[in-house]
């Protein structure tokens, strides 16, 4: 939770109030990914849709123009963004997703240049970032801002100081966003400040090099959910203090590769892969008693990927 003065929830005035990063959202979605775990090419357009209210699961009628797999998104009150991904090669492209009629779009800006694998933050209704990602040769270490107001594209002057991908975000209401561990950075976690546009490391590490895990958040910590292990592990990051440790509670398998989706009162991790397939599987974090437990509704279609692309509106 955070004090903040302007530009909240929509509300464009000068007033106090408390909110968080899924302050009011009622559903998260699950753009594209692939069904294969054993050949992890995109196959999916489709977008699957969780509504908070009731763990209830459907496919909503808009689609990503072209299947796309290992992309990463970002999200205002109003539309959600996949940004880039894997094609039948990397791509710029960023498809944007209209909350009210669930219909989906190209934008004409793209990133600048090719990136899968990357993570995505967003500043409330302001901006979104992509962080780092694949860019076909190599991890980059690149910061791109997609600015809501004109749906413009720009590079910052930061970047993060280690090159990664396959990193797991999390969001601190509109004050920060988290990168946590990743390919080359293990236990690593970087904090992003929104105000600033800078980011640092905090004090606290992943118990285990970690990468490929679905990252959720509430107000107060962010949590991340397997890993490229895989692994039941879920670690928490207290925003407070920066600290972080492994919370009791584990995922029933060992998972990877899975969405993550959060509301304000759970977080959700959407299939991804358990050995060597694709799974349907939702599992469920109440933030309060730190509980994981498995709703009866699955995925339409057995879905996940190296980067998911998961928005919340």
């Amino acid at each position: 939770m955070e004090l903040i003065l302007l530009n909240m929830s929509g509300i464009s005035q000068a007033l106090f109030m408390i909110t968080s990063a899924t302050a009011g959202k009622a559903f998260g979605y699950f753009m594209g990914s692939s069904s294969n775990a054993a050949a992890p090419t995109p196959t999916l357009n489709s977008i699957e849709r969780l509504k908070f209210s009731d763990d209830t699961q459907s496919v909503i009628s808009g689609v990503l123009a072209t299947a796309t797999s290992e992309q990463n998104a970002c999200f205002s009150d109003t539309k959600g963004y996949s940004l880039g991904g894997y094609q039948s090669a990397e791509v710029t492209t960023i498809y944007a997703l209209t909350f009210s009629g669930e219909s989906m779009g190209t934008l004409g800006a793209v990133l600048g240049a090719v990136r899968r694998q990357g993570a995505g933050v967003s500043s409330g209704n302001i901006a979104g970032y992509q962080l780092g990602g694949y860019n076909g040769g190599a991890d980059a270490n690149t910061i791109y801002k997609l600015t809501f107001s004109g749906e413009s594209i720009s590079t910052l002057a930061d970047t993060i100081a280690a090159s990664r991908s396959m990193t797991s975000n999390i969001m601190e209401g509109t004050l920060a966003g988290y990168f946590a561990g990743g390919v080359a950075s293990g236990t690593n976690i970087v904090k992003f400040t929104f105000s600033t546009e800078t980011d640092a490391n905090i004090s606290g590490t992943l118990d285990t090099a970690t990468s490929g895990a679905s990252g959720v958040y509430s107000a107060t910590k962010g949590y991340v959910m397997g890993t490229n292990t895989p692994s039941t592990q879920i670690n928490g990051i207290t925003f407070s203090d920066g600290t972080s440790v492994a919370i009791s509670a584990v995922l029933p398998v060992a998972s990877r590769f899975q969405g993550g989706v959060s509301s304000a009162t759970a977080g959700y991790s959407l299939g991804g892969y358990q050995g060597s397939s694709t799974i349907a599987t939702i599992y469920k974090l109440t933030f309060s008693g730190e509980t994981i437990s498995t709703p009866s509704a699955v995925l339409t279609t057995a879905r996940g990927g190296e980067g998911t692309a998961c928005v919340m509106g």
